[in-house]
Protein backbone atom coordinates (compact mmCIF):
# COMPACT_ATOMS: atom_id res chain seq x y z
CA UNK A 1 0.00 0.00 0.00
CA UNK A 2 1.46 3.19 -1.52
CA UNK A 3 1.85 6.31 1.66
CA UNK A 4 -1.53 8.87 2.02
CA UNK A 5 -2.58 11.37 4.25
CA UNK A 6 -5.97 9.11 4.67
CA UNK A 7 -6.46 6.55 6.78
CA UNK A 8 -8.66 3.56 7.09
CA UNK A 9 -10.62 1.36 9.26
CA UNK A 10 -11.11 -2.37 8.63
CA UNK A 11 -13.27 -5.20 10.18
CA UNK A 12 -12.33 -8.68 9.10
CA UNK A 13 -15.02 -11.10 8.88
CA UNK A 14 -13.23 -14.15 9.81
CA UNK A 15 -11.29 -15.10 12.99
CA UNK A 16 -8.21 -15.82 10.46
CA UNK A 17 -4.88 -13.15 11.22
CA UNK A 18 -4.07 -10.69 8.71
CA UNK A 19 -0.49 -9.59 8.29
CA UNK A 20 0.78 -6.37 6.73
CA UNK A 21 4.44 -5.01 7.61
CA UNK A 22 4.64 -1.23 7.84
CA UNK A 23 8.19 -0.86 5.64
CA UNK A 24 10.56 -2.39 4.52
CA UNK A 25 12.74 -2.34 7.91
CA UNK A 26 10.00 -2.65 9.57
CA UNK A 27 8.33 -5.48 12.03
CA UNK A 28 5.55 -7.75 11.06
CA UNK A 29 1.87 -6.34 12.20
CA UNK A 30 -0.72 -9.63 12.30
CA UNK A 31 -3.95 -8.74 13.06
CA UNK A 32 -7.79 -9.67 13.42
CA UNK A 33 -10.77 -8.57 14.71
CA UNK A 34 -10.58 -4.64 13.76
CA UNK A 35 -7.72 -2.03 13.09
CA UNK A 36 -7.11 1.43 12.11
CA UNK A 37 -4.72 1.57 9.31
CA UNK A 38 -3.25 5.39 10.57
CA UNK A 39 -2.22 7.87 7.85
CA UNK A 40 1.33 6.51 6.78
CA UNK A 41 4.29 8.10 5.33
CA UNK A 42 5.80 5.02 3.94
CA UNK A 43 4.34 2.06 2.10
CA UNK A 44 3.85 -0.91 3.88
CA UNK A 45 3.11 -4.38 2.55
CA UNK A 46 0.14 -6.16 3.42
CA UNK A 47 0.24 -10.01 3.26
CA UNK A 48 -1.89 -13.28 1.58
CA UNK A 49 -5.45 -12.56 2.34
CA UNK A 50 -6.97 -15.10 3.87
CA UNK A 51 -10.52 -16.53 2.53
CA UNK A 52 -13.53 -14.86 3.88
CA UNK A 53 -14.75 -10.88 4.05
CA UNK A 54 -13.35 -7.88 4.95
CA UNK A 55 -14.98 -4.40 4.99
CA UNK A 56 -14.13 -1.02 5.90
CA UNK A 57 -14.11 2.76 5.34
CA UNK A 58 -11.07 5.12 3.70
CA UNK A 59 -11.17 8.51 5.27
CA UNK A 60 -10.11 11.20 3.21
CA UNK A 61 -7.16 12.93 5.00
CA UNK A 62 -8.22 14.67 8.09
CA UNK A 63 -11.69 12.90 8.11
CA UNK A 64 -10.99 9.86 10.29
CA UNK A 65 -10.59 11.95 13.36
CA UNK A 66 -13.95 12.92 13.42
CA UNK A 67 -15.30 9.78 13.46
CA UNK A 68 -12.53 7.84 15.50
CA UNK A 69 -12.25 10.47 18.38
CA UNK A 70 -8.65 11.02 18.20
CA UNK A 71 -6.03 12.99 16.53
CA UNK A 72 -4.29 11.50 13.55
CA UNK A 73 -1.11 12.64 14.76
CA UNK A 74 -1.34 10.03 17.69
CA UNK A 75 -2.38 7.03 14.34
CA UNK A 76 0.11 8.36 11.78
CA UNK A 77 2.37 5.83 10.59
CA UNK A 78 1.33 3.11 13.02
CA UNK A 79 -1.71 0.18 12.43
CA UNK A 80 -3.80 0.22 15.88
CA UNK A 81 -6.94 -2.23 16.76
CA UNK A 82 -9.93 -0.34 17.19
CA UNK A 83 -10.68 -1.93 20.13
CA UNK A 84 -7.03 0.08 21.71
CA UNK A 85 -9.28 3.39 20.95
CA UNK A 86 -13.09 2.15 21.23
CA UNK A 87 -12.32 -0.20 23.85
CA UNK A 88 -15.57 -2.44 23.79
CA UNK A 89 -17.89 -0.61 21.74
CA UNK A 90 -15.14 -1.87 18.49
CA UNK A 91 -15.62 -5.27 19.84
CA UNK A 92 -19.39 -4.84 19.90
CA UNK A 93 -19.15 -3.60 16.39
CA UNK A 94 -17.18 -5.89 15.15
CA UNK A 95 -19.50 -8.59 16.44
CA UNK A 96 -22.43 -6.92 14.91
CA UNK A 97 -20.65 -6.18 11.57
CA UNK A 98 -20.09 -10.62 11.58
CA UNK A 99 -23.67 -11.54 12.67
CA UNK A 100 -25.06 -9.68 10.21
CA UNK A 101 -27.66 -11.49 7.75
CA UNK A 102 -26.12 -10.04 4.65
CA UNK A 103 -23.61 -7.60 2.82
CA UNK A 104 -26.96 -5.02 2.87
CA UNK A 105 -27.26 -5.23 6.58
CA UNK A 106 -23.03 -5.23 7.27
CA UNK A 107 -23.06 -1.92 5.03
CA UNK A 108 -26.22 -0.53 6.96
CA UNK A 109 -24.63 -1.82 10.46
CA UNK A 110 -21.23 -0.19 9.30
CA UNK A 111 -23.19 3.23 7.98
CA UNK A 112 -25.32 3.82 11.25
CA UNK A 113 -22.42 3.38 13.46
CA UNK A 114 -19.94 4.90 11.95
CA UNK A 115 -22.51 8.34 11.41
CA UNK A 116 -23.49 7.81 15.35
CA UNK A 117 -19.91 8.47 16.39
CA UNK A 118 -18.95 11.64 13.77
CA UNK A 119 -18.08 14.65 16.37
CA UNK A 120 -18.98 18.04 15.72
CA UNK A 121 -17.92 20.44 14.12
CA UNK A 122 -16.26 19.06 11.54
CA UNK A 123 -15.70 22.38 10.20
CA UNK A 124 -13.94 25.30 12.15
Amino acid sequence: MLPSGGAQLLFALHEKPILCRPSAAGSSVAWSGSIVHGPQSSYYVTGAKPKGGIVGVSFRPGGAGAVLGTSMEELADRHVALDAIWGTRGVELHHRLMSAADQKDIFRILEQSLSARIHRPLLI
